[in-house]
């Protein structure tokens, strides 16, 4: 009988655990749903800091994001892939470094010159938003 008893209270524990597990699965999901559900909505910019762009001079690229409603976004992971037209197989990527208010910035150096395609993907979790923007590098 004693048998029993023991088995009963190892059933409950597995069954407790298990429980625990589920419900703290259940709201890092929905918590990880409801932060990143304001990422589809983003205002993405891209500026170079000086102007024009040159080939061999050091670039700072700067990223600019918002909300919806107009609000900095400094909790989000940024990267720019760019493609030189001109140049097949040549593309350099970068990750932003958060500078303040919503302001991502690296620094790029371009070995081609011509029409460059800057793809800047933002992404928070498993959520991603991408963005295309055109570069004209000069000689």
């Amino acid at each position: 009988m004693k048998i029993q008893v023991d088995k009963v209270k190892i059933n409950k524990k597995i069954v407790f655990i298990a429980s625990l597990f589920f419900m703290f699965f259940s709201f890092y999901l929905f918590g990880d749903l409801t932060n990143t559900s304001t990422i589809e909505g983003l205002k993405v910019e891209l500026y170079p800091l000086s102007t024009p762009l040159k080939v061999g001079d050091r670039s700072v690229l700067q990223v600019l994001v918002f909300d919806e409603q107009l609000q900095a976004r400094k909790d989000l992971n940024v990267e720019i892939t760019l493609l030189a037209s001109n140049a097949v197989g040549h593309q350099i990527e970068q990750k932003l470094a958060h500078v303040e208010n919503g302001l991502y910035e690296t620094n790029v150096q371009f070995f081609h010159s011509g029409n460059w395609e800057a793809l800047v993907n933002v992404s928070k979790g498993s959520f991603v938003y991408e963005k295309k923007f055109q570069l004209f590098v000069e000689r």
